[in-house]
């Protein structure tokens, strides 16, 4: 396929995955209940008084419950479109639908790309240039995820999940391409881009110091170019991160990346526990959910769903939290997550596989894990998912981005809870494992012979860089 084939392609995938989205936002007239959730409450603080203030429990003051990007982004909406607005929140969605819309691009490229790599087959001196059948599977990934419901569904509401998703397989697919491309360019677009992801949101922060140590043990690169790597990363993560971070140390009195990490603990650590952040999803309480949310997420008793762990509280534990800075509350959190593990430790670990469950298939406590829509999707990437994984791991050079992603998130669910968040964040690549691992299992690549024009070039030329002469290389391959 030519070069101009390959992007027409890819553009009918984004305006496949746009139209999906768009379509999704028309049919639920999502302008009118978009559930921004915190980011509302913080981006309209931006706008009045120019400070990340969110107001709960009882008590206004800085808040650290998420980090900027999307906020900031929601406040540029909101000044632009009117605060709060239909018009503001149809605005905000309709970037959210962009964002999964060029992620379907990005995803398919990414298999293409995987398809091309040497690493397919051990023996090989340099990346083949795909042949037909492997873009003809990437351009098949890039449409289900185009189509996929669960990604179309995400990305009708107002939060970052769509945008920390277009971040997470640009890294995937930058890393990629840095396995043949030793250049600075590449490698800088991969750290960018998993940075972000991980200023986004927290669990990538793992990932950012996985992928690390990943590169220095990373052969196919030479060591000059492992060194480097791992100083650009380092740089670009500091850059990125630091910032936020000393703003938590000026305004908390603690260098630390969020004030929700031990609320998280606590709820995977509590007599309710259920491995996510949901209690045990009874007829009673679908029917409540069913019946509609309150979004308003001024204060604590109105801001979450009456089906959560935190609404068990009892009052004098409410009574602990009211009035108490973010930090204080993180405390309050924090020995109540320490008391019920002194005691119950071996509870927390017997709840570990349904943590991960959760976290890798379906939150089956969320009231739309019974939807069809989201319950086939879901229990074919997750199973698609898994067999996928071992026949890559093998491959480990252009997929140790995505298992390093995989096992930031997987600590992150082991250690805290599970949530549909999290496993909207790792199904795209779910689903590009799935599409990379079928080129191993019906062999799609061309035969151990065979080779293409462009391959001809690449094999002489490697010849000739490791002195080999070109008649006997032309030779050689005469005989085969």
């Amino acid at each position: 396929m030519s070069a101009k084939s390959w992007r027409l392609w890819i553009a009918v995938i984004i305006l496949v995955a746009l139209t999906a989205r768009m379509t999704a936002v028309f049919a639920l007239k999502r302008w009118d209940a978009s559930m921004p959730g915190v980011n509302r409450q913080l981006a309209v603080s931006l706008n009045e008084s120019g400070t990340f203030t969110f107001r709960e429990h009882g008590t206004v003051g800085p808040s650290s419950v998420t980090t900027p990007v999307y906020p900031v982004l929601l406040a540029a909406i909101f000044r632009t479109f009117g605060s709060e607005t239909p018009t503001a929140y149809f605005a905000a969605i309709t970037l959210n639908a962009i964002f999964g819309a060029l992620t379907a691009g990005v995803v398919a490229t990414w298999v293409r790309r995987a398809g091309s790599l040497g690493h397919f087959r051990p023996t090989a001196e340099a990346p083949r240039q795909p042949g037909p059948r492997i873009e003809r599977l990437a351009i098949a990934a890039g449409l289900v995820v185009a189509l996929w419901p669960p990604q179309i569904f995400a990305a009708t509401f107002a939060q970052p999940l769509a945008l920390t998703v277009l971040c997470i397989t640009s890294a995937c697919l930058l890393w990629a391409r840095a396995i043949t491309d030793h250049g600075l360019l590449t490698w800088l677009g991969c750290c960018i881009a998993l940075s972000i992801a991980a200023l986004i949101e927290p669990p990538f922060v793992a990932a950012v110091g996985f992928a690390g140590m990943i590169t220095l043990m990373m052969r196919a690169w030479p060591l000059d170019v492992r060194v480097r790597n791992v100083a650009v990363l380092a740089l670009v993560s500091i850059l990125t991160l630091l910032p936020w971070i000393s703003r938590n140390l000026a305004v908390h009195g603690r260098a630390l990346f969020t004030t929700t990490l031990w609320q998280h603990v606590w709820a995977g650590a509590n007599p309710h526990a259920t491995g996510s952040d949901r209690l045990p999803l009874t007829p009673d309480r679908r029917a409540a959910a069913g019946s509609g949310w309150s979004h308003d997420d001024s204060d604590a008793e109105f801001a979450r769903v009456p089906m959560m762990q935190i609404d068990l509280i009892a009052p004098a534990g409410r009574a602990a939290l009211r009035e108490q800075p973010e930090v204080a509350r993180e405390a309050i959190f924090r020995g109540w997550a320490s008391d019920w593990l002194g005691e119950h430790r071996s509870t927390w670990i017997a709840q570990l596989p349904t943590r991960i469950g959760k976290w890798w298939w379906i939150d089956y406590d969320h009231p739309m894990s019974r939807n069809p829509l989201a319950l086939i999707p879901r229990t074919l990437a997750a199973a698609g998912a898994l067999v996928a994984l071992p026949l890559l791991l093998r491959r480990r050079a252009g997929f140790a981005l995505p298992a390093v992603v995989l096992a930031a998130m997987f600590v992150a669910a082991s250690l805290t809870i599970a949530t549909a968040k999290m496993t909207i964040l790792i199904e795209p690549l779910q689903l590009g494992l799935i599409f990379s691992a079928m080129l191993v299992l019906i062999g799609l690549r061309e035969p151990a012979g065979a080779t293409t024009p462009q391959s001809r070039h690449l094999s002489a030329g490697h010849a000739l860089a490791a002195g080999e002469p070109l008649a006997a290389h032309v030779q050689a391959r005469s005989a085969r």
